[in-house]
């Protein structure tokens, strides 16, 4: 698998194959969420991000985003308000 790495608001999304409807796809890692995995678990759920289940990326997150720049704002947002 060949992925690009972009980095937005200090934040590393991971560019993954698009999904079976063609939308682009992004995996970060539960740490730009909380330090505890559950916890980011149920934030990022909030957000529409699921379980990345790729085995050569552990404790991501992967979500559909045409935007990156809004999807890193609401990432901070989440880490913000909920600590």
């Amino acid at each position: 698998m060949h992925t690009r790495k972009e980095t937005i608001s200090n934040i590393d999304f991971y560019r993954v194959n698009n999904d079976t409807n063609m939308n682009p796809r992004y995996v970060f890692h539960f740490l730009e969420l909380d330090t505890d995995y559950n916890k980011a678990h149920k934030k990022a759920l909030s957000i529409g991000a699921k379980i990345y289940r790729g085995k050569w990326f552990g404790g991501g997150f992967v979500i559909h985003s045409y935007n990156l720049i809004d999807t890193a704002k609401k990432i901070r947002m989440l880490k913000i308000i909920t600590g």
